[in-house]
């Protein structure tokens, strides 16, 4: 009896999970179909997506960093896409890299030059971020000894390129 009754509790298992892979394959024929329409489409528009706060960076914050870094990362996807309106996508893509590696250089305490005061703060990340802080991102960006962040001068926006600041 209880062999027959394992046999039968096997069999419903399997049913089940064969539901879930004909589900899934079922999602993934939809899928791979709307991926090729698109693809063949002509588009007239690329819309970016910007992730924010624990979206592109990991959630674990020892130092209790997430809501600070979740708020300059939500107003540096703003200005990314401010850009993306005025000079198009691929400035926005270089805009919101830049801030993405000069917020990860922290640190985030207080007085340690990351951030300006806040009062004058809007989405602009320049008016966030200190001076010192944007400098020293163009440097590594242009230095082949700093490893992670050696981009070359052609990854930093035209616009921080051309701001006059002194670090």
């Amino acid at each position: 009896e209880a062999a027959r009754r394992s046999i039968t509790e096997l069999e419903v298992k399997r049913k089940v999970q064969a539901g879930f892979v004909e589900a899934t394959e079922a999602r993934q024929r939809e899928w791979r179909e709307r991926v090729e329409a698109a693809a063949g489409a002509e588009l007239a528009h690329r819309l970016p997506v910007f992730p924010v706060g624990d979206a592109i960076l990991e959630p674990f914050w020892p130092q209790g960093l997430g809501s600070n870094r979740g708020f300059h990362s939500a107003l540096d996807a703003v200005w990314a896409a401010h850009v993306a309106a005025e000079a198009g996508l691929d400035e926005a893509l270089l805009e919101r890299h830049f801030w993405y590696d000069l917020m990860l250089q922290g640190p985030w305490n207080p007085g340690t030059g990351l951030l300006k005061p806040a009062e004058g703060w809007c989405a602009d990340p320049v008016s966030r971020y200190a001076d010192g802080a944007i400098v020293r991102t163009k440097h590594n960006y242009c230095n082949p000894q700093s490893k992670r962040l050696f981009r070359g001068e052609g990854a930093t926006p035209a616009r921080i390129r051309a701001l006059d600041l002194k670090g």
